[in-house]
């Protein structure tokens, strides 16, 4: 019925424009074009009332609606002492990742801008009583008050789970990326280096039906000891724009589309 009213025919491709832009430039994928811009629709559109509705749900809705792969790259590292950094981005329904740790009894704080926080519309416990913890990320010096205190969160033995492709962080890398460039942080990887962390990226997939697909992938693995701390940063962000550049190439459907239009200006 929306679809028939005046104008949305227009917005609508224009909304798709750029994810159809990038699905030609990906070529040859295993799902269709037309599919490919009906799940990238359905994550603009729903995919922050997804993110409430599932963190708000009780537990059996939840356990219905969300699976959550390879948990034991998280609880295997903590339970031998390890500390841990989980390394979600702005693909899918990344940053519900936190939720998903929350319900698993796993003590967890997330570093997040003020955009993201709003995202979440005051969110702080899940549907089950489990609460949810953060850190915003500021600007300037607040920036550096917020990585002071996700370093303070790591040495406690907490989770730090943050976005890898986000604007602000440190140690800004421009690298090469598909077929463009991208700029990455590497606060992430400061904060490994500091803390002996794990870095252990995870990337949630939003599925037409509704359910989400979280998937915790192997840790990055860790830079020489003979790197000094600048070369070993680099190394751990360009290893992440790997694993980001392949989850882009497997769904390019799950790419938020901002996301989209800042690669596309680096082909221009």
């Amino acid at each position: 019925m929306a679809a028939q009213l005046p104008g949305v025919t227009q917005i609508l491709r224009a909304r798709l424009r750029p994810i159809a832009t990038l699905t030609q430039l990906l070529g040859q994928s295993r799902m269709h074009p037309d599919s490919i811009q009906r799940r990238h629709l359905g994550l603009a559109v729903l995919g922050s009332w997804r993110y409430c509705a599932l963190t708000c749900a009780p537990r059996q809705v939840w356990e219905h609606w969300v699976t959550v792969s390879a948990l034991e790259r998280i609880t295997d590292p903590l339970k031998s002492g390890k500390r841990v950094i989980v390394l979600n981005s702005h693909y899918g329904l990344g940053h519900i990742a936190n939720v998903a740790l929350a319900r698993e009894g796993i003590d967890t704080v997330s570093l997040l801008t003020q955009n993201r926080l709003d995202s979440t519309y005051g969110v702080s416990t899940t549907g089950s009583g489990e609460p949810l913890h953060f850190i915003e990320l500021g600007r300037g010096a607040f920036q550096l008050q917020g990585l002071a205190r996700a370093r303070e969160a790591l040495e406690q033995g907490r989770v730090l789970h943050l976005a890898g492709d986000g604007g602000r962080g440190g140690n800004p890398m421009t690298l090469p990326f598909l077929h463009g460039t991208r700029d990455l942080r590497g606060g992430f990887a400061s904060l490994a280096l500091l803390t002996g962390a794990e870095v252990i990226p995870v990337f949630s997939t939003l599925e037409p039906s509704g359910r989400v697909q979280i998937e915790f992938e192997p840790a990055l693995a860790r830079p020489d000891a003979k790197l000094e701390q600048r070369e070993a940063i680099a190394t751990m962000v360009r290893a992440y724009g790997k694993r980001l550049e392949a989850r882009w190439r497997r769904d390019p459907s799950q790419v938020l589309a901002d996301q989209i239009r800042q690669y596309l200006d680096t082909l221009e």
